[in-house]
Parts: C-alpha cells; sequence; structure tokens
C-alpha cells in the first residue's frame, strides 16, 4: 500500500511540473487537430479563404523583397498590407520560401495550427507573472476552455472554432501575443533595478510589436489595458520605462506603421459600425444556459460553464483579499466597456468590432478561475481538497469526452469528444458547406466570363462560406477582380461601394463605412437604376445574388442582362460600366482645403449622394494656393473650404477659375463666386439631414459644380499595359484608372509641369492622370530607406532577446 501510496505522490509530482503539464495539453490539441496540418488540402473555414490570395501574394512580395503592393483584384484596388498586418501571412509564406520541404497548403494549416499551442505559452506565462507559479499550473489546464470554447459561439473567434471554423486565426495569433505583453509590463512594473527593468521593457516592446503586426482589433484591446494597467499602478519610475518600450514597439515597426497612419485617412475601417453579437457579449464569457436572456445561447456547456463561474467568482473574491486586483481588475472593466451596450454607447466614434475583444475577457476569467482553483487547494486540507480535485477532473474531462456541437442549424458539425473524429468539426472542408456543388458551378461559369469586377451577395456562415469563398476564389483561379473581401478596410473606394450595393439590394451589407446609407434614408430610396449606374461607374461588370428579393428586383431591370442561375445563385451582367481605364471628357473641379476643416472624402460624399451628380469629376489640391495658378486651365472650376478669406484674398481673387467657398469667413472680389453656407459633412455631423440647411447646402454643392463643368477634347486612350503595380497608357488630356486611390502611385514617364506629373485623387474614389502622350504609372514600395532599416531592426531583435533575456 505505502507503494502504490509513493508511486501516486511520484506520479502526482511528475505530472504537476511545467513542461509536463504543457506537453499532455500540447499532446491533447495535437490529438484532436493534428489532422489540420496533413498538407493534402487546404482549410476552409468561413473566414479563411479570404486569408488565401493574400499569402499567395505575400509570397510573391518576399520573394521580392519586400512585405507589400498593390492589387487591383480586391474592393476596387487596394494596397496590400499598408493598413492590414502582415505578420501571419508574412510568415506563412516566408516559412513557404525559405524551405525546401512542404506545400505552401502545408505551411498555411500549420501557421494557423500553431495559434492554439502559442495561446496556451502565453496564458500560462502571464498566469504565473500576475499570479504565481502554481496557478500558472492551473492555467495551463484552463487554457482547454479557451481551445475547445462552446461552438455555437464561433463568432466570438475564440479557441478551436475561432480558428478553424471561422477562420480568425490572426485574431489567435495576436491575442496571445498580447497576452504576453501585458506579462512583461507587469514583470517592468515588479522589478525595482534599472537593469531589470530595461530587459523587460524590450520584451514589452516587442511584444507590443508583434501585436501590431498581427491584429489590429487585438492591439486596440491591448492598448486600452495597457492604459488601464498604468493608471491602476500610477508609479511615474515604471511608467517612463513602459513609455521608452512602447516608442521601441513604434520604432521596430515603423516599416508598417508609418504606411498605416500616414494612408489612414483613406481607410473604411476606421467607421466600422457599432457591432454585437446577438446583443452583449458579457453573457458568453461563462457559457452555460442564459437562453433565457439571448437567443444566441449555448447550452452544451452547462456542467463545465457553470463551474468555470463559480471559481472565477471564488477566485476574483480571494485575489481582491490578497491584494492581487490585476485579472479581475482587468475583466471588470473590460465586461463594462466592452461587455455591455451600455458602455459602449460611451465612445460613439469607436464603432469596431467589440466582441472581438471578447478574448481578452475571457483569459482574465481564466486566470481568475485558475487562481480560485489553487488557492481553494491550498486552504483546504483532506476531503475538501480531493474534493476540488475531483471537481476539476470532472470539468476537463467534460471538454474531452462528452459530445458537444461545432456551427447551427444546417452546417452543425457534431462531436464526440476525445476519441471521435474532429476533422469535420474544426476544419470543415469545402464539400461540407451547403450549396457547395451550386457555388463550384458559379465558379466554373465565371472562369468563361470577360468579367472586368464583380460583386457577390453575402451568404451566412452556413451556406458557401460566405463571399469570401467566391471573392476568393475567382482571383486565384481566374485572375478576376471582386469588389468586396478581407480588405475592404484598406480599399478608399469602399465608403462609396457600399452604401452603392446596400441601396441596390435594399439590405445591409454589415462591412466597411456605409455613413451614407447609415445617416441619409434618401438615398437607399434612389431608384435600382441610379446605384447601378454607380456600381458600374466602379467598372463592377457582373453581380452575383443568392436567391432572394435581390435578385427579383434586378430580373426587372433593363439595365442588366440574366447570365446564368442555378438553385442558390444567379449571375447577372451589366450592359454599361465603365472600363478600368478611361478619357475623362471633362475638366475636373479641383478642391483646395484652405482651412483643413473638411475632408476631400466629405467633399466626395456630398457630390456622391446626389442622383445627377454622383459621377462629377473633382479632384484634390495639396500644394499651396499659389502653386494652382499657373496650371487653372486644366480644371473647370475651384471648390475651396472656407476659412478666413481675407487672409487668402490674393491668391483666389487671381484665380480665373469660378470658385465654389463653402463656409466662408468673409467675402472677397472675384468675377465669379459662389458661396454655401451650413455645409455639413458627414465625418462630424450627427444631425444631416434633419436639420434643413445641411441638406440645402449639400444640393447647392451638387447643382453647382454640375452647372460649371466644362467638356474637354480628349485622344482615345490606347491600355498598353495594364498590371497590380505598373500602368502603361497613351492619349492626351484627363484620363481616369479606375482604381482606389493610393498616394504611393507616381507618373514615373517623362513629363513636364506639377499637373502632367501627378497622380490625382479623383471623387469618389479613383485616380487622375493628365496625359500627354505615353504616361508610366508605377505603384511604389510604402518603404523607403526609414522602412528597411526599421525591417532590419526587427529582424536582428529576434536575435537580441535571446542576449537579453538573461
Amino acid at each position: 500500500m505505502k507503494k502504490i501510496i509513493s508511486f501516486g505522490k511520484k506520479l502526482y509530482e511528475f505530472i504537476s511540473q511545467e513542461p509536463v503539464l504543457l506537453c499532455i495539453v500540447f499532446g491533447v490539441i495535437l490529438f484532436l487537430f493534428g489532422h489540420v496540418i496533413s498538407g493534402d488540402s487546404l482549410l476552409w473555414g468561413w473566414n479563411t479563404p479570404a486569408h488565401i490570395v493574400p499569402v499567395t501574394e505575400m509570397v510573391e512580395y518576399i520573394s521580392s523583397g519586400t512585405l507589400s503592393g498593390y492589387t487591383l483584384s480586391w474592393s476596387g484596388g487596394v494596397p496590400l498590407f499598408v493598413l492590414y498586418p502582415p505578420l501571419v501571412h508574412a510568415l506563412i509564406a516566408l516559412l513557404f520560401v525559405v524551405s525546401p520541404l512542404g506545400s505552401l497548403e502545408f505551411f498555411f494549416s500549420f501557421v494557423i495550427f500553431l495559434s492554439l499551442p502559442l495561446y496556451v505559452i502565453s496564458l500560462w506565462y502571464s498566469t504565473k507573472t500576475f499570479f504565481d507559479k502554481g496557478v500558472g499550473k492551473m492555467a495551463i489546464l484552463f487554457s482547454l476552455m479557451y481551445v475547445l470554447f462552446p461552438g455555437k459561439l464561433y463568432v466570438l473567434g475564440i479557441g478551436a472554432t475561432g480558428t478553424f471554423f471561422m477562420g480568425f486565426f490572426n485574431a489567435v495569433w495576436g491575442i496571445s501575443f498580447a497576452l504576453l505583453a501585458l506579462a512583461f509590463l507587469k514583470k517592468l512594473y515588479d522589478v525595482s533595478e534599472k537593469k531589470e527593468k530595461i530587459r523587460y521593457s524590450i520584451f514589452f516592446s516587442f511584444f507590443v510589436a508583434l501585436t501590431f503586426l498581427t491584429h489590429t482589433l487585438s492591439f486596440i484591446g491591448l492598448l486600452f489595458f495597457i492604459v488601464l494597467f498604468s493608471l491602476f499602478h500610477a508609479e511615474i519610475r515604471s511608467f517612463l520605462y513602459s513609455l521608452g518600450g512602447g516608442i521601441g514597439a513604434f520604432l521596430l515597426t515603423s516599416f508598417f506603421a508609418v504606411p498605416f497612419f500616414s494612408n489612414l485617412w483613406l481607410s473604411s475601417g476606421r467607421a466600422l459600425r457599432f457591432d454585437l453579437f446577438g446583443g452583449s457579449p458579457f453573457f458568453y464569457t461563462f457559457p452555460f444556459d442564459f437562453s433565457f436572456l439571448r437567443d444566441f445561447s449555448d447550452t452544451s456547456f452547462n456542467l463545465w460553464g457553470a463551474v468555470f463561474l463559480l471559481f472565477f467568482l471564488i477566485g476574483a473574491y480571494l485575489s481582491v483579499k490578497e491584494k492581487k486586483y490585476d485579472g479581475v481588475f482587468f475583466w471588470i472593466i473590460g465586461a463594462l466597456i466592452f461587455g455591455t451596450t451600455y458602455g459602449i454607447t460611451m465612445f460613439p466614434s469607436l464603432s469596431i468590432h467589440y466582441y472581438r475583444m471578447m478574448p481578452f475577457l475571457l483569459s482574465f476569467a481564466l486566470m481568475v478561475a485558475s487562481y480560485g482553483v489553487v488557492i481553494l487547494w491550498r486552504r483546504s486540507g483532506g476531503y475538501v481538497r480531493g474534493g476540488i480535485g475531483l471537481l476539476v477532473i470532472a470539468l476537463f474531462s467534460s471538454l474531452l469526452f462528452f459530445s458537444f456541437d461545432v456551427g447551427s442549424g444546417e452546417n452543425t458539425f457534431s462531436s464526440q469528444g476525445l476519441f471521435s473524429t474532429y476533422e469535420s468539426s474544426y476544419s470543415p472542408q469545402k464539400e461540407s458547406y451547403v450549396y457547395y456543388e451550386e457555388t463550384e458551378k458559379v465558379l466554373s461559369f465565371l472562369g468563361t466570363l470577360p468579367v472586368q469586377r464583380f460583386f457577390s451577395e453575402s451568404s451566412s456562415v452556413s451556406n458557401a462560406g460566405t463571399p469570401h469563398y467566391l471573392m476568393s476564389l475567382s482571383p486565384l483561379l481566374y485572375d478576376q477582380p471582386s469588389v468586396f473581401g478581407l480588405f475592404v478596410e484598406s480599399s478608399s473606394q469602399t465608403p462609396f461601394l457600399v452604401p452603392s450595393l446596400e441601396g441596390m439590394m435594399g439590405s445591409r451589407v454589415e462591412w466597411g463605412d456605409d455613413r451614407l446609407s447609415e445617416k441619409i434614408t434618401s438615398f437607399l430610396e434612389q431608384s435600382l437604376e441610379t446605384h447601378l449606374k454607380r456600381v458600374g461607374m466602379f467598372g463592377v461588370s457582373h453581380l452575383i445574388t443568392r436567391e432572394g428579393s435581390f435578385a427579383d428586383r434586378l430580373n426587372e431591370s433593363d439595365m442588366v442582362k440574366s447570365e446564368f442561375s442555378n438553385q442558390y445563385y444567379s449571375v447577372f451582367s451589366l450592359k454599361e460600366y465603365a472600363p478600368l481605364v478611361y478619357e475623362l471628357g471633362y475638366k475636373p473641379g479641383v478642391y483646395m482645403n484652405l482651412d483643413g476643416t473638411l475632408p476631400f472624402r466629405d467633399i466626395a460624399m456630398a457630390l456622391f449622394e446626389g442622383e445627377e451628380s454622383f459621377d462629377v469629376p473633382l479632384v484634390e489640391w495639396k500644394g499651396e494656393g499659389t502653386d494652382l495658378i499657373p496650371y487653372q486651365d486644366a480644371f473647370s472650376f475651384l471648390v475651396v473650404s472656407g476659412g478666413e478669406l481675407p487672409k487668402y484674398r490674393e491668391v483666389l481673387e487671381s484665380m480665373s477659375l469660378p470658385l465654389i467657398i463653402l463656409n466662408p469667413e468673409g467675402r472677397i472680389e472675384h468675377h465669379q463666386r459662389y458661396y454655401i453656407y451650413d455645409f455639413e459633412p458627414l465625418s462630424y455631423s450627427r444631425v444631416y439631414p434633419s436639420v434643413p440647411s445641411a441638406s440645402f447646402a449639400w444640393k447647392q454643392l451638387q447643382d453647382t459644380t454640375r452647372s460649371l463643368l466644362l467638356e474637354e477634347e480628349v485622344l482615345d486612350v490606347i491600355v498598353t499595359t495594364m498590371e497590380d503595380e505598373s500602368i502603361l497608357i497613351k492619349g492626351k488630356g484627363p484620363v481616369v484608372i479606375n482604381a482606389g486611390y493610393s498616394p504611393y502611385w507616381t507618373v514615373t514617364s517623362p513629363c513636364e509641369g506639377l499637373v502632367e506629373c501627378s497622380v490625382w485623387h479623383l471623387s469618389p474614389s479613383q485616380m487622375l492622370v493628365f496625359a500627354d502622350g505615353d504616361v508610366a504609372l508605377t505603384y511604389r514600395s510604402s518603404h523607403g530607406w526609414w522602412g528597411i532599416v526599421s525591417l532590419l531592426v526587427f529582424l536582428l531583435s529576434l536575435g537580441g532577446l535571446w542576449y537579453v533575456r538573461k
């Protein structure tokens, strides 16, 4: 008997070691999900197809020594990885480029799979940092609650369902790096020696940088909790070291950060709408039966959800009593801000996907619950300690051995615990999607068409893998560009495409900057034909609809032609649409932002809203007012944003162009001037169109600009080359390049004069050049010399971390 007891103690001591616990959990993850790295095929989660094309592009970028470029295949033309973090895509591509073994499919799946053990490591390390080593050991076990989070809550992007079924693997990598950054911030505040503070500030800096390069929403959450931590601890010396770490993180990532922030004014991601999953995500931190509160509640985990909540409450009480506030403080404040509708309405201008902060709340809850279990264990004796042990064993047995579901509705994938096959549950193949065969037929049919750009109506998660499926595979297979996809927030055309599509469909697209359709009811009420003209202006040649009202509306229109239909989809072609390069036919107007109050996009939106003026050509002037005077003949009129007119009197009175002055202060003498008062842009207006004067001002601008347009005789444009990063044309006069504007496009052919040598930002969001013979447009890399240096410093710091770890 003594030998058995002795063996049991030794076995317990062996299993309770950190490396052994990590190996056990890693083994469970490998057993359950190892099949995804077989390399036989790509994963096909809800959002995964949207990452496939960017990874293939990243392979080309890395091979050519850069991390970004321009593509015409997404959202009307976007600079790839300028407004979207590149790290995970770059890691997949880099492993493929440098390794002689393994296919791109293998490394794609492998990096996605790695997100799960990485999270386990990050939760373990951050928990033992905020509490102690024993609590960290318990967090290793509790990390399985994250990995096996209820499938019916897949949209939160947590664990295996978030990684494989939803394809939110960037988010899992992001939360892992963020937790490690918070852990090193805690260490930075805990130590007193200067050398130690410097060491931990370097680690803190590096993991903040990794978070920023991995996932934007995780980075926003990390900044929120860094501020919370700093305010709560309020120790000036440590704060200065952490501030230095933040500056270091910016320097490490400047190759991405500088282009990111300098292009942010073009991003539609800055106005993503308030978005929660079935109401407040507060009720989903502890996923047991809340069906009496919310329709989306999961009831498959009543046992462990209830026990998890119990341990969390005990841990919260004990951690406060023992003055270990951080974990419960993070959770409470985070839940109040991100977990309640009331909290979010305090920040109406920060309209992001708040439910994507749920991984933070769950992680902090897991830390606190781990603390509750360990402290109960330590303070109890005999039978109570044995009971706690049995409860924990029962809890994790329910995770590994009891059945649960992934998905919902027609596309529910069932699992029977550890001894079942997880292949269909967590990595659905293409064939698993409802309407897969119909979707493949549409793809095949698209391959036979001369498609310029197409739009696919959204479909639910349980159907054909959302529009990502069509909008990713068609560019990949047939090089046919789409106007919607993963990088929609990186496209300057999105704020105009989204409301046009919404008006055309009569339903929400649920992504991107849609202030026109959200705040201006009359915009959505405009005719289908008007909206078809708008999307045609962006070069959309084909529309793919699901069964329903949108298809019925298009069938009644003379502006489209039905090309194909099956059980689920219909494909329509527009009879008239703008080509990717064409002569303008008018002298454009020019906009000069004198006082800096009215961004060009707001003026473009005001024009775009009008039924008759959405195609009024207007370009943005970024130079000094006096620089424009020699080139006035190239334009029809000048729009200026108010300001104190006497301050600009000399420049404005010397203009021969008609002047349209918005919100002027004072008056000037000019042969032809139009004053428009009470012009309220959507960027800061919350009253349009309820205030009659604001609505009238928009109408004045629309009518006036259209009446002043001058026709321009141009030669037919000949397109010599039309590639993603190089366009060669021949013509004379103003020429439109129907692609989303990016300031990194330049005219590289021999030219003379400021007007002829510039690529202009044309409303609503195209590019324009004044051609005079042969014109070569080139997209230059967003990385200057500072970018190359920053990237080298970032890579060298990987080795430097090994040196400073001691």
